[in-house]
């Protein structure tokens, strides 16, 4: 579990693919990817651990909510994925400040 992000479409587990949104949005698509983004910038310049951010055309008449998108493989050691979840805990914490 991370504070402040919760998982969406976690339980299909032949997806490769998992995505974090905001706990608690602000209601704003542009605000929320903004802090989703500071996110990804702070694992990858701290822990230089690649996370991205959805991203979705303005022309769209229905969006997703903005996520962190995390992907998962087979070749990940239990050791790689404990590092993934410590930077992003660390993250959100930081960016967050939960």
């Amino acid at each position: 579990m991370l504070a402040g992000l919760k998982l969406y479409g976690g339980s299909n587990t032949l997806s490769p693919v998992v995505h974090l949104h905001l706990e608690h949005p602000s209601g704003n698509a542009a605000t929320d990817t903004a802090t989703l983004r500071r996110i990804a910038d702070h694992v990858l310049s701290n822990s230089n651990i690649l996370v991205t951010v959805s991203h979705y055309s303005n022309l769209d008449w229905v969006r997703p909510p903005a996520s962190l998108i995390i992907f998962v493989n087979v070749a990940l050691t239990d050791a790689e994925l404990a590092n993934i979840s410590a930077a992003l805990r660390k993250a959100t914490k930081a960016v967050l400040n939960v």
